[in-house]
C-alpha cells in the first residue's frame, strides 16, 4: 500500500491542554481537507513528520511496518479516501491512500542475482568494517598542533 498522511505531534507524556491544543489543529486541517483542498499541499504546510517535504508521502509498505492503529486505519479505507483522525503514540494522523497493490512473492530464479550481488555487497562491507577497525587499532596517532585559547 502506499499511502500520504499528515502528523501533528504529541508526545506521549502530555498534558491535557497540549493534546487538546494538538486535537484541535488536526481537526482545522481534516476540515480543510474535507472541503476539497488538496492533502499534499496541506501535509507540506501542516505536517510535522519527516515526510512533510514530501506532501507526506510514506511511499509503499507492508503490513507490520507501521504502528497498529495507522496501519489498521491506512488499511480500511480505499484508495483516494482520507481516513478520520488517528491517534498513535507519535501524535494525530491524517491518512490518505494512494494506492493498494496485493503483496506478492518473488520466484527465487528471478531474484536469484539480485539476492546475490546484495549479499556479497553486505560481506564486502562487514570485511571492510573490520579492517579499518584492526587499522585504527595499530594505528599510532601523533598531535603535533596545541589548541588554542
Amino acid at each position: 500500500m502506499r499511502a500520504s498522511h499528515i502528523l501533528i505531534k504529541v508526545e506521549p507524556q502530555a498534558d491535557g491542554s497540549q493534546k487538546a491544543a494538538a486535537r484541535k489543529k488536526i481537526e482545522e486541517i481534516q476540515h480543510r481537507v474535507q472541503k476539497g483542498e488538496d492533502f499534499a499541499a496541506l501535509a507540506k504546510e501542516f505536517s510535522q513528520g519527516p515526510s512533510s517535504a514530501k506532501g507526506g508521502d510514506l511511499g509503499y509498505f507492508g503490513q507490520g511496518q507501521m504502528v497498529k492503529p495507522f496501519e489498521e486505519a491506512a488499511f480500511a479505507i480505499m484508495p483516494g479516501d482520507v481516513s478520520d483522525i488517528v491517534q498513535t503514540k507519535f501524535g494525530y494522523h491524517l491518512i490518505k491512500v494512494i494506492d493498494k497493490k496485493s503483496q506478492t512473492t518473488i520466484a527465487f530464479k528471478d531474484i536469484k542475482d539480485r539476492l546475490g550481488r546484495y549479499l556479497k555487497q553486505q560481506k564486502v562491507q562487514k570485511e571492510v568494517s573490520l579492517c579499518i577497525q584492526k587499522l585504527k587499532e595499530k594505528a599510532k596517532v601523533e598531535r603535533f598542533l596545541t589548541e588554542g585559547p
